[in-house]
């Protein structure tokens, strides 16, 4: 586990909830598909991004200035 400090043993009566994760990005700008897109998988790098939107528009994008913004938790 990456995290030792969360491994903890279960008791009788103990409950846990499970969430699905809903991590989305959204391709905007000069690509071929603009729209919300959730993450098909736990990590995603930006040539897959670009694939799930169909890639840079050939009549507009630009392959030497392709900007991405995130977020980013403090303790990161």
């Amino acid at each position: 586990m990456a995290e030792p400090r969360f491994d903890v043993a279960l008791l009788p009566g103990d409950q846990i909830t499970v969430r699905q994760d809903r991590r989305a990005f959204t391709g905007i700008g000069a690509v071929s598909g603009q729209a919300l897109v959730e993450f098909p998988k736990p990590t995603i790098n930006l040539i897959e991004t670009l694939g799930l939107v169909g890639g840079l528009a050939p009549q507009s994008g630009y392959p030497s200035s392709v900007f991405v913004l995130g977020e980013e938790s403090p303790e990161r």
